[in-house]
């Protein structure tokens, strides 16, 4: 959708509803146009030309109001950012309260890692591998009170299993990850 002209995007809509007001189904429409089917969806609920707000229109209701999901990115923008601003009962933003267990961390993104190469999912890996990393230099930098896991050379081991992802079979990586995560596999 990103390579066609507004027009011709206005045009695509102004058929769209047309279709729609005359009885034929969105994916039915979809199709014909060759657009996406969740974006005749989209301009249908901004549009009113679903079958709920056809519906109501008959009956003389108002139409439904424009889900936050159906609107512009900009306009869903401002929309959020306002609720924010004016809606004091709106309930805070849920964060994962910060751990102090950076070691812990470390080993649970290297078992994700682990579960993502499984899955034929390197980069996501690599990225979780990383992570480990960062979070392994930040405990080293806080001092040898608080770096419980400095002796252990994890962080060596991550940062070499990194530089040799790329170049590991999915099988030698799988077993990389199991080494220094500490993970046995009861597979059988």
């Amino acid at each position: 959708m990103g390579e066609r002209s507004r027009d011709t995007k206005e045009a695509l809509q102004a058929e769209a509803e047309r279709r729609a007001r005359g009885g034929e189904a969105l994916t039915a429409i979809a199709a014909g146009l060759q657009v996406s089917p969740s974006t005749i969806g989209r301009w249908a609920a901004r549009g009113h030309f679903r079958q709920t707000d056809l519906q109501r229109e008959r009956d003389g209701l108002p139409p439904l109001p424009v889900a936050a999901w159906a609107l512009a990115p900009s306009a869903r923008k401002q929309t959020e950012a306002k609720a924010g601003e004016t809606d004091p009962q709106s309930p805070p933003k849920c964060e994962r309260p910060p751990s102090t267990d950076l070691a812990g961390e470390a080993a649970a993104l290297a078992r994700e890692a682990l579960a993502l190469v499984r899955a034929g999912r390197i980069k996501s890996a690599d990225d979780k591998l990383r992570a480990a990393d960062r979070l392994l230099r930040i405990q080293k930098r806080l001092g040898p009170a608080e770096n419980k896991i400095a002796a252990t050379g994890y962080s060596e081991k991550v940062q070499a299993a990194r530089d040799r992802i790329f170049n590991m079979s999915k099988e030698d990586l799988v077993a990389e990850i199991k080494r220094i995560a500490g993970v046995t596999d009861n597979r059988g």
